[in-house]
């Protein structure tokens, strides 16, 4: 699984775990404390892609209450080094 960053004019706005070679994989988002929780979403869900990953949950946390950037805005995103156990 690897983690993923994404910064919104340059700062830090999410942060979300997602095994892209799983499909039934659950995506996975980790608050500001590091604590992670799955989320209703599956890598399948996105298309294997940390960039429409990370659309989906924006999108979910706006339904929740707050979007961690306004929606349908241009992101950057960081994929973290492997986290242990993703060697090959």
């Amino acid at each position: 699984m690897s983690a993923y960053t994404v910064f919104f004019r340059g700062e830090q706005v999410m942060r979300f775990h997602m095994d892209a070679t799983e499909a039934s994989a659950a995506i996975e988002l980790e608050d500001e404390l590091g604590e992670i929780e799955p989320t209703v979403f599956q890598t399948a869900d996105a298309g294997h892609d940390p960039e429409v990953a990370a659309d989906l949950l924006n999108e979910w946390l706006e339904a929740q209450g707050g979007a961690a950037w306004p929606v349908g805005r241009r992101v950057e995103i960081e994929r973290d080094e492997e986290e242990e156990g993703d060697e090959e």
